[in-house]
């Protein structure tokens, strides 16, 4: 990597300096790498959960060999983080990881890095760990141990090769902008990879923040003319101009990274769709002209051609998730659609007075 790089972390306004420290016999090679999550090698659900449920993990990637002697990335963020956690992840009997910090506070002095006696080094706690692959049996690997020096955290693990990749999240004792990782192999050619989330402080969950993943809800509003409780565009009518809000599961606004989301009107076809949306519990509500009465309603959020509205025009709750009934990833047949994944078929039925 260049000697300094600055990165926007994803979803907030922060960015991090990356820098390689000086005096290295050798320069810090660091890439950024993607991985599929929801797979079955990628499954485990506190893992899942650090990365927010999103379709990709993003991890930076520190490479070593044994010839190269420790290298260095010096991490400094843009604002001070009061809940901030660490991943380190594929850590084996090759590997040992080195974390650097300092506690500024009570009065300890702010210089970086020194052995002096009254720069009091930053404390870690383990807040989850374990293996990329849940299912996995005997080839997994071994948890990564965590040590404290006199003035840092060594990382290692008792494996010497990991075919099931493992994973640490720490969290630090106080609110920080800066942290050294130092890396040291002891083979031909080794990486660990390491990112960084949001976590709460009381409960040690982590908690992105949720307003950077993004789903979509879409559907139609038709109406039933032989009524069965299911859309079909070559028999049922499309009603246009029908506003559709949605409210979270206890009925309040919702709000995404934008502000608070607008309820949508259908087009022409009876369409409409709510983008950016963050994952979380919802209803909809239809609001339509005092004619029409909802038609049967099926519940089933894996069909898409059925309504799906009750006697008082709202749905029942919907879950938005990676792994929610009815969610799915996006195709270029959605209409207005701006997420990677959508739960669709979200549709109101009605038929008019009394006709059920």
């Amino acid at each position: 990597m260049p000697i300094s790089r600055t990165l926007q972390w994803n979803g907030t306004d922060i960015t991090m300096n990356i820098t390689s420290s000086g005096g290295q016999k050798s320069p810090t090679q660091i890439l950024g790498i993607n991985i599929p999550t929801n797979t079955s090698s990628f499954n485990n659900a506190d893992l899942l959960s650090f990365f927010s449920n999103k379709t990709y993990a993003s991890f930076l990637s520190h490479f070593n060999c044994r010839l190269n002697a420790p290298t260095c990335e010096e991490i400094k963020f843009s604002e001070v983080i009061n809940d901030i956690c660490l991943i380190m992840a594929s850590v084996d009997g090759y590997d040992r990881v080195s974390l650097y910090g300092r506690d500024t506070t009570s009065g300890y002095a702010q210089t970086a890095f020194s052995s002096f006696n009254q720069i009091k080094p930053l404390s870690w706690r383990v807040v989850k760990n374990g293996t990329f692959n849940a299912n996995a049996n005997a080839s997994e690997c071994s948890p990564i141990m965590m040590t404290e020096r006199q003035d840092y955290f060594s990382l290692g693990c008792f494996n010497r090769v990991c075919e099931n990749p493992n994973f640490v999240v720490l969290k630090p004792n106080i609110s920080i902008n800066y942290v050294k990782i130092c890396y040291d192999s002891y083979s031909a050619s080794e990486f660990i990879m390491y990112s960084f989330a949001r976590c709460s402080n009381p409960s040690l969950e982590i908690t992105r923040p949720p307003l950077s993943i993004d789903f979509s809800i879409s559907g139609y509003a038709f109406q039933d003319d032989q009524p069965d409780g299911i859309y079909d565009p070559s028999v049922d009518t499309p009603i246009i101009g029908v506003i559709v809000e949605l409210v979270t599961s206890g009925g309040s606004p919702v709000r995404n990274k934008f502000g608070l989301v607008v309820p949508a009107v259908t087009n022409v076809r009876g369409y409409y769709i709510f983008g950016d949306i963050a994952r979380g519990a919802y209803k909809l509500k239809f609001n339509f002209p005092p004619q029409y009465v909802a038609t049967t309603k099926i519940r089933n959020p894996d069909d898409y051609t059925t309504s799906k509205i009750n006697p008082n025009f709202f749905t029942d709750v919907y879950i938005l998730s990676n792994t929610a009934a009815g969610v799915r990833m996006t195709t270029n047949q959605d209409d207005g659609v701006t997420t990677d994944r959508i739960l669709p078929g979200v549709n109101a039925g009605v038929v008019i007075g009394d006709v059920l």
